[in-house]
């Protein structure tokens, strides 16, 4: 049990504050305890499991093939081990477990650890969570994918929320006031529902503020016909909210002491107009531009998805949905990794921050996907190096940003490891070299080749590919999407995804997309006695990471440049110089004078696909026109609330705009763009998706009178 409501600032979370007594971890805010004191996992077996007849329930297939559990207070995650062993136990015919908790006031990692000695049998399974579990107080959303056998497919895609229940539901929701109809909408091809609740939290008395109308309004929304809802107490406000938004309720035996609990499964909404959920105190924060009108019901993609380009982001979106049972196609004018993905050398690199800001929430949980995915994928040994990525601070700005950040996660020894402030005059230990300013070091990144990395991503049963063919022409045709080279049909598929740079403005469909080219070059240089010590990556104004062996000859890559205004494909002297220079800005250590590119394939030239607010542009592709007349009035009234959803192309989508954070974007990308198509929760909230929405530039336009 967790507590999910309290008194900081939205978006802001702090450490679970508990007391240890006999054993038993209590809640000094609430003063209740986390689990039954008797036997809490069989309280747990017996509530939640047994309460939402979970492992009968598995043994149906789905259309979706998954199953989605909510959890209304993480706590020390008993309930998830808990399910978590059920689940690879049971005789189960759906593929995916998808298990969702939120939680206000997180547990450390050595608080977890010693909840979890109670528990022998879940030893196993607690160990790896404990090994994925996110520093505290890490604020946002966090996707995590288990499997309890390591590089194998995820069977648990873990999605913990730190917020207190009612932010955390609006966070997660797809639900929008004031619209319209009944339309159905969501952010991609269906709106995903929950199965299954387990309302935890603690006791109404203790802990009142949770259970209010509001929350039972944001369940009912987040529920389908046949949710079930599975809870230990019966206090009388939990039952009437439960029935006042929907709910049909029955009271059964208890654990142990406890006489009654409480089970209740959702109505359909049309038997009973007096438990139709009403609409909830207080307004959606989901605008409605970014939600589209969608099938009722979901049904199973039996044909190909077509996945256009074969850089970083085609590959990892090829990768997600090949791991949800999905045949995919990927199409390529060239081959692999052959546009800006092609560098020798690359780091898992975000720009992180103390701020509270959205492109701060983006690039941290990019980096913590990112690290952990390349891990558990093992990419790291097979493509490249984990040797952590140092972040130089080498501006009184950047000094102040990342201390700060450090600053944030000093209480929490998980974090400290994962993220460690460095003076200078400390750097040598772990970087290899003595650096001429301090920084932020993240210890479980690392550097990766990315053509390599994209060759393991495709090496999957469900993934075909068809290389030297250039796309030049996508249209809709009895609900089939079809590409073209000229005239010639190449393939045809339910779903269309363009993932292929700035060459997507080539498509009458995303011909308006803000996509510009930046020029980036790389240097190789030959392995050198002053470059001997390098250990981990270094990133300051450029980058540099520890050798890597490339046609026999042991080499480093240096770089990149960022040219706006060049767009020669062609090798450059001046962008060679450029980057050897900014060795000097490093280390002392370097001597730009003796340090050249190597004589054989001295370096690379790549265009990057940037956009004008550096978020990537991912989610389903606009039909710009109609967009515009929908939302004009808000050339008028920036604030207006129009009651329609955008209007988008049948099942097309996009994932483009990473800039030079294609291997930190492209895993987290590639997960909300498969959460879009097969109709599940997606791993960051739904205001931050509105930042990387493909309509949001017109949205802009429209509000700043550009239209």
């Amino acid at each position: 049990m967790a507590n999910n409501k309290g008194h900081k600032e939205q978006g802001a979370t702090c450490i679970g504050e508990i007391a240890w007594r006999d054993g038993q971890p209590v809640s000094t805010v609430f003063d209740d305890v986390y689990f039954s004191k008797s036997d809490g996992l069989a309280e747990s077996r017996h509530v939640y499991l047994n309460g939402n007849n979970l492992p009968e329930r598995w043994a149906r297939k789905n259309d979706k093939n998954t199953f989605t559990i909510f959890e209304t207070g993480f706590g020390t995650g008993l309930n998830f081990l808990m399910t978590w062993q059920a689940w690879n136990t049971s005789s189960k015919k759906i593929a995916t477990l998808n298990y969702l908790a939120v939680d206000l006031y997180p547990l450390t990692l050595n608080q977890l650890a010693q909840a979890h000695l109670r528990w022998p049998e879940l030893a196993e399974l607690s160990s790896i969570l404990l090994k994925h579990y996110p520093p505290q107080p890490w604020q946002g959303f966090h996707r995590i994918l288990l499997s309890a056998d390591c590089g194998k497919t995820p069977d648990i895609v873990l999605t913990l929320i730190f917020a207190d229940a009612l932010k955390g539901l609006d966070k997660l929701g797809q639900h929008a006031e004031n619209l319209r109809g009944n339309t159905h909408l969501a952010f991609g091809e269906y709106t995903p529902n929950i199965d299954a609740w387990y309302l935890d939290g603690f006791a109404p008395a203790k802990n009142p503020d949770m259970w209010t109308d509001r929350l039972f309004a944001l369940i009912a929304k987040n529920s389908a016909t046949n949710t079930t809802a599975a809870t230990f107490t019966v206090a009388g406000n939990v039952r009437r909210g439960l029935v006042k938004f929907g709910f049909k309720c029955k009271k059964q035996s208890g654990f142990g002491k406890k006489r009654e609990m409480l089970c209740a499964k959702f109505l359909q909404h049309s038997e009973s107009e007096k438990n139709k959920p009403k609409t909830p105190t207080g307004k959606s924060k989901v605008p409605s531009w970014i939600l589209k009108s969608t099938s009722p019901t979901p049904k199973r993609i039996e044909s190909t998805i077509l996945v256009v380009g074969a850089g970083l982001a085609g590959c990892h979106t090829a990768h997600a949905l090949a791991e949800r049972n999905h045949k995919v196609l990927l199409i390529d004018r060239s081959g692999i990794a052959a546009g800006a993905s092609g560098n020798l050398q690359g780091a898992v690199y975000t720009r992180l921050s103390a701020s509270n800001d959205v492109l701060t929430e983006l690039n941290l949980a990019a980096q913590m996907f990112a690290d952990q995915f390349y891990e558990n994928q093992q990419l790291y040994k097979k493509c490249g190096q984990q040797c952590g990525v140092f972040h130089l601070a080498n501006s009184e700005r950047a000094h102040k940003n990342y201390q700060a950040f450090v600053q944030t996660f000093a209480e929490d020894s998980v974090a400290q490891n994962y993220a460690q402030w460095l003076d200078a005059s400390d750097t040598l230990t772990v970087t290899g070299l003595k650096l001429n300013y301090g920084g932020l070091f993240l210890r479980r990144s690392g550097w990766l080749n990315p053509k390599r990395v994209c060759e393991q991503l495709l090496h999957h049963p469900n993934i075909s590919t068809q290389f030297n063919c250039n796309v030049t022409k996508i249209d809709f045709d009895n609900d089939q999407w079809r590409v073209f080279k000229n005239d010639d049909l190449l393939a045809s598929g339910h779903i269309c995804i363009i993932c292929n740079a700035h060459e997507a403005r080539e498509f009458e469909q995303t011909s308006e997309l803000p996509l510009k080219k930046i020029r980036g070059q790389v240097t190789h240089i030959t392995h050198s006695e002053e470059l001997a010590g390098i250990k981990s990556v270094i990133c300051g104004e450029g980058y540099i990471a520890p050798p890597i062996s490339a046609n026999n000859v042991l080499q480093h890559c240096i770089g990149a440049t960022f040219d706006l205004n060049n767009p020669s494909p062609e090798l450059s002297l001046k962008s060679h110089q450029e980057n050897i220079n900014a060795l000097a800005g490093v280390s002392s250590q370097f001597d730009t004078k003796k340090t050249v590119p190597i004589n054989e394939n001295p370096g690379k030239v790549g265009f990057r696909c940037a956009t004008p607010d550096y978020f990537p542009i991912v989610g389903p592709v606009p039909q710009q026109m109609q967009i515009k007349e929908d939302f004009t009035f808000l050339s008028k009234k920036a604030n207006a609330i129009i009651d329609s959803p955008g209007t988008y192309y049948p099942q097309l989508y996009c994932n483009l705009g990473y800039g030079s954070r294609g291997l930190a974007y492209a895993p987290l990308c590639a997960q909300i763009l498969a959460d879009l198509i097969t109709g599940e929760h997606l791993p960051i909230s739904n205001s931050l998706f509105s930042y990387l929405h493909p309509a949001r530039f017109t949205i802009r336009d429209l509000i700043r009178n550009k239209i």
